[in-house]
């Protein structure tokens, strides 16, 4: 199940934030630990800038007097406060006995350094020792500070600082998750609108009604409700056009077969018999031509094109046909003075030669001519086919391309769908068809396919 589009800014706006969350705090953490050490190292060097700034001659003396004792260091607690008690202090004379430290200083030496800051392993602990060594006297004064004492203070100050973080994070994703809510609530309501309308209901959505952000995706719709709308009208058209056409060979088939059943006389019988069978004839093709129509109304616009031989099509067409042509005795001609390839769908191009010979086929008399001219402008593939039929009056002209009409020519066995097949792949390829009439009667249909898409 696809997650709704408030659970899906939701995840992109938390995972941004907890991105950015970790980025900061990670950031933070690194940058307050170096800022703890360096004030860390400050008062390490000070502390030991304090003792070793009493009187070196006091110190040496006491120092005669009081070798190797303890002693404890008073905590500058304007400073460090309770932190001060854990810094260790070390003072050691010349000759490198001890001569004093603090009592959470260890017995062994915190480091062997003249001046300067050292990290050294005493013990189980490691420690961040400060040397400072007076040249005169020979007497160095170590203070230390244990890891665990900066680890402490490092994260105790880490998280005073991200803390705040981690709870303005979680506030931020519910303040998102309602605000999302009441920013998409006009898509819940435009949602609404479109799952309550009945099947058949087409009518436009007022953009004016809905936030402006809303507008193209009504738009959209809108657009789609039309082109809905005119396929069902399509749909509906065709549906009862094909019912009708098919009910009269339907009729006729069982008029026949009554008179096939209650003849008594052979010749009436096979007569009948003719008239079923020519009328089998009749539904098949036009059966065959309504899956074709159907399929260019559902496929045509989306099938593939690439440059297609228009020559190469029509010869093939041409030797489809030729028995028929034949068996009445039409003549078929071609005549082709440029040899165009338009960026077409083969099928399409294929069903428009077709259907055009087969439609001057069809309505040519018996003895009759069928020319057919192959040739291009600048922009345009030309296909003209023209046939000796007995044409078509210039005012049923421009319902010749409609479903199922057949403009009253006769001698055809037509279904009224070739020249619908025709206009159809014609229209989908941005393409033109005319239909004239010579002088010497007959019936001239010109197609026209554009040689780039």
């Amino acid at each position: 199940m696809h997650a709704s589009l408030r659970s899906r800014v939701m995840a992109v706006v938390v995972g941004i934030f907890s991105v950015a969350w970790i980025a900061v705090a990670t950031w933070d953490y690194i940058d307050i630990s170096a800022e703890t050490t360096d004030l860390l190292d400050a008062e390490l060097r000070h502390t030991a800038a304090v003792v070793m700034g009493m009187s070196v001659h006091e110190l040496s003396e006491e120092l005669v007097s009081r070798s190797s004792s303890t002693i404890d260091i008073p905590a500058h607690e304007e400073i460090r406060g309770d932190l001060d008690a854990k810094i260790a202090l070390q003072v050691w004379q010349a000759d490198g006995r001890m001569a004093l430290r603090t009592a959470n200083a260890p017995q062994l030496r915190l480091a062997n350094a003249g001046t300067g800051f050292v990290d050294a392993d005493v013990g189980m602990e490691r420690w961040r020792v400060y040397a400072l060594t007076d040249s005169a006297t020979g007497i160095t004064v170590l203070v230390g500070e244990g890891d665990s004492v900066r680890r402490e203070l490092s994260q105790d100050k880490a998280f005073h600082t991200v803390f705040p973080l981690a709870v303005v994070v979680p506030l931020v994703g519910l303040l998102t998750w309602f605000f999302i809510g009441l920013a998409l609530e006009p898509l819940n309501q435009l949602a609404g609108q479109v799952s309550r309308r009945q099947p058949d209901d087409f009518r436009s959505i007022n953009v004016n009604e809905s936030p402006d952000e809303t507008a193209p995706l009504i738009n959209a719709l809108n657009k789609l409700f039309e082109r809905l709308q005119a396929s069902f009208e399509n749909t509906r058209r065709f549906t009862a056009d094909a019912a009708h056409e098919l009910r009269t060979p339907l009729g006729a088939i069982a008029v026949q077969a009554d008179v096939a059943l209650l003849a008594t006389d052979t010749l009436d019988r096979s007569t009948a018999l003719g008239y079923i069978k020519q009328a089998i004839r009749q539904m098949n093709r036009m059966m065959q031509q309504l899956l074709i129509l159907a399929r260019c109304d559902a496929e045509l616009a989306d099938l593939p094109r690439s440059p297609v031989d228009l020559v190469e099509i029509l010869h093939a067409v041409i030797n489809d046909l030729t028995p028929y042509a034949d068996a009445r005795n039409i003549s078929v001609t071609v005549t082709a003075t440029a040899h165009p390839k338009p960026i077409a769908n083969e099928m399409s191009v294929h069903l428009v030669a077709r259907n055009l010979l087969d439609n001057a086929l069809r309505y040519t008399p018996a003895g009759g001519k069928v020319s057919i001219e192959i040739d291009s402008t600048e922009n345009f593939a030309v296909l003209r086919v023209v046939d000796t039929g007995p044409g078509i009056a210039p005012e049923l002209r421009e319902r010749l391309f409609q479903r199922f009409y057949r403009a009253g020519r006769s001698g055809g066995e037509g279904s009224g769908l070739g020249l619908s097949i025709v206009h159809r792949c014609v229209e989908v390829h941005n393409g033109t068809i005319t239909v004239m009439e010579p002088e010497g009667g007959g019936l001239v249909v010109t197609v026209r396919i554009p040689l780039t898409r």
